[in-house]
Order: structure tokens, then sequence, then C-alpha cells
């Protein structure tokens, strides 16, 4: 009993260290961050914008699975509309930022189409490329992709990032879009 204790006392200071060190972690409990829940898929810190952030959603993730074809699970979305918020979840800079599998944290940059359609390609790819292989493949065609197929507005991106753009546009027109996995796991 004794040994059961200590145990369950090391995982619960392991869980709480992991919180505490790696802020990301939270979108498994956003809650603790002080935003709300209001739907299984949506977490804001302010309800007077869920309308909003609905929309943003539904119309995102229908873009992108128009493209690139239904996704297995629908992430978590925390949609920040202050920097405070955005911060409590490890970020400062980008304008919204997918987490694995777990979720998406949108900041307040970032409640524009193009950003949570990226933010939904990247989460695309950990369902179909996985977690771990996506820290093989090139960032031309992780971040290319994102960029391409996120329909972003900006004609010239700052570099790496426009020539991975380009770089995934010349790719993605020379292979069967019906079997986008197989020709990146074949690269």
């Amino acid at each position: 009993m004794k040994y059961i204790k200590w145990t369950l006392s090391i995982v619960a200071l392991f869980i709480l260290a992991v919180f505490v060190i790696y802020k990301p972690s939270r979108i498994l409990i956003p809650e603790m961050n002080g935003v709300e829940c209001v739907t299984q898929a949506i977490c804001i810190d302010d309800t007077a914008r869920l309308e909003e952030a609905e929309a943003l959603v539904a119309d995102a993730v229908i873009d992108i699975e128009n493209t690139l074809g239904p996704l297995k699970n629908y992430p978590k979305f925390v949609l920040c509309s202050t920097q405070r918020c955005y911060e409590k979840f490890g970020f400062k800079r980008a304008a919204a930022h997918a987490i694995g599998k777990s979720g998406i944290v949108v900041g307040p940059r970032g409640w524009i189409p193009h950003y949570v359609k990226h933010e939904i390609i990247h989460h695309w790819q950990a369902e179909n490329i996985g977690i771990i292989e996506m820290l093989f493949v090139d960032e031309w065609l992780i971040e290319g992709m994102a960029y391409a197929l996120s329909n972003d507005p900006r004609q010239e991106l700052a570099e790496p990032w426009q020539a991975h753009r380009e770089k995934f546009i010349e790719w993605y027109q020379s292979i069967d879009r019906n079997n986008l996995v197989t020709a990146i796991r074949s690269m």
C-alpha cells in the first residue's frame, strides 16, 4: 500500500511538471488556463466572440477537408482573443500553433482563415504522416504544404517559407493528389 501511494504521488508530480514546464500540453485541459470550453471542439477566452470562432473553425475545416479529405479526429481549438491567453499555452510569436493531434491554439492575430487552415493542415499531417515521422520529412514539404494549401494570400513570404511554398507547389503538381499520403511516404 505504501508503494502505491508513492507511485501515485510520483505520477501526479510528473503530470504537474509536464503542465508547468511544457505549456502546450495545457491543450489537454484548457479550462485550467482561463478559457471556457463551450463545445467539445471549441474553447475560448471571450465568449462574446463565440459565433465568430465557430464560423471561422467550421469554414476552415470544410475547406481543408475538401482539399485533403476528411480529418480522422477533429482537433480541439483554443481561440485566444488576448496575447495573455495565448502565452499561457506557451506561444508568443506565431499567429496560431498546432499541437500534434491534440489541438490547435489560435492567438489574437490568428483569427484569419488562412492561419487557421494552415494549422489544420499540420493537424492533418500529424494524423496521416505521424507525429514522429513528421520530424524526418523535409521542412519544405511540411511548411510548404501548409502555406500553399491554406491559400495564404501573401504574394511573397519571408524566407525560407516562400521557397518552401514554391517547392511544394511544384512537387504537388507532379503527383497523384488522390494518393497524397503515399506520395509523401515515398519521398
